[in-house]
């Protein structure tokens, strides 16, 4: 999907590897619950044979500015359609301070993995507040984030998630497992230009990590923090909270089938 935690990320250099990233960084990234430590992945790791797994929901959690909230989506339905591909649908519940607006969501994933003829709809009888309204639009004129192409990666390697201006750099640290699933984890970074009334700009930068699902190239979880490391105006930046910790987190998980929700 394109998801919060993607869409407000712009793109920005890969993430250096373990060995290169400082220990102060590296250790304030946020972590994953994992089954187990992630373990080095020396030889290239196919991604992606399949395009879809056992993944019942999807949840959303961000935090900012003292205040939180959680989204969620409705079931997944996956139909296989010709020539390979994968039609992918499901609903999204947006909370908004008039109510709980319905978003219908659906996209069409090539046999390569890559996304295709992404759709957005409100459902009728249910409209958006119009801030969640201006905050979604994006996703009707961009790829949705959080797949990856088929492809091998190992250790170190680079590559991106998401496309556009919504992109994250990322690098792979290993692999692991997430509730009896293979996975490889990463570490991710985005950078995006802001700008705010008052005559004064700057720039987010975000980091954390996620975990791809091996075998379809999905993305089940994620955690990544924001901060305001640059502004035209200083006092009004550490106004607005730099170097004041996250300016917002985001994680996001899959539900899968036959297991409790994470």
């Amino acid at each position: 999907m394109d998801l919060p935690l993607y869409a407000a990320l712009g793109a920005a250099a890969p993430p250096p590897s373990h060995g290169e990233a400082p220990a102060s960084s590296w250790e304030a990234a946020p972590p994953l619950p994992l089954d187990e430590p992630p373990r080095p992945a020396a030889t290239p790791v196919e991604i992606g044979a399949r395009l879809w797994g056992p993944f019942q929901r999807l949840y959303m959690e961000g935090k900012a500015g003292g205040h939180a909230y959680t989204i969620a989506t409705g079931a997944f339905e996956a139909c296989p359609l010709p020539d390979g591909e994968m039609r992918i649908s499901t609903h999204l519940h947006v909370p908004g301070p008039e109510g709980v607006g319905v978003v219908e969501l659906a996209m069409v994933r090539s046999a390569s993995g890559e996304l295709r003829d992404t759709e957005m709809a409100e459902r009728p009888g249910t409209p958006l507040d119009p801030a969640s309204r201006e905050a979604l639009a994006p996703g009707l004129s961009r790829s949705f984030g959080g797949f990856l192409r088929r492809q091998s990666l190992a250790t170190g390697d680079a590559f991106s998630i998401g496309g556009g201006t919504g992109a994250l750099a990322c690098r792979v640290v290993g692999s692991s497992g997430y509730r009896g699933r293979p996975v490889l984890f990463v570490r991710c970074a985005g950078a995006q230009p802001i700008g705010v009334d008052g005559g004064w700009s700057g720039v987010v930068a975000s980091d954390g990590h996620a975990a791809v699902d091996i075998e379809t190239g999905v993305v089940l979880l994620s955690h990544l923090e924001g901060r305001i490391v640059s502004a035209a105006a200083p006092c009004q930046a550490a106004a607005a909270g730099e170097g004041a910790g996250p300016l917002f987190s985001v994680r996001s998980w899959f539900a899968l089938e036959a297991s409790p929700e994470g």
